[in-house]
């Protein structure tokens, strides 16, 4: 059964679990012991994108997320959202301080859900993941 608003492609599928307040609120509820279970121990999961908003890199809650979620294991791609509202220098800006500050395996997925950037790159991506495949 599809779970609802996911996404499929093939042989895998997008769903969003929770955004990043609600990740940051869950932890400070309850504390990181219950993340663990959430996101560890699922052996189905192969990758995380951690969406930051491409006009606001800097916001503390995101790198919270991303240093709980490295410490914890879990294997990131970082994409960033709302590319399309930048103009270029604040795109190079901001793409080079989530470099620095967002190190992952593989580089940040600049993406624009209106204007489709990034699409073609991040479903890449995910099939090299989790088929093995770059298509």
């Amino acid at each position: 059964m599809k779970p609802k608003n996911a996404v499929m492609s093939g042989s895998w599928w997008i769903c969003r679990v929770m955004g990043t307040q609600k990740l940051i609120r869950v932890i400070e509820i309850y504390g990181l012991p219950l993340l663990p279970i959430i996101f560890l121990q699922s052996e189905r999961l192969m990758l995380l994108c951690l969406l930051v908003d491409g006009r606001h890199p800097e916001l503390p809650i995101d790198q919270e997320a991303f240093n709980w979620l490295r410490e914890a294991g879990v294997p990131l791609q970082i994409v960033v959202t709302k590319v399309d509202k930048l103009n270029s220098k604040e795109r190079q800006q901001n793409m080079r301080f989530i470099k620095e500050n967002f190190p992952c395996e593989a580089p940040a997925i600049p993406y624009s859900s209106l204007k489709h950037t990034g699409r073609e790159l991040l479903l890449k991506r995910i099939n090299q993941v989790i088929v093995g495949v770059d298509e």
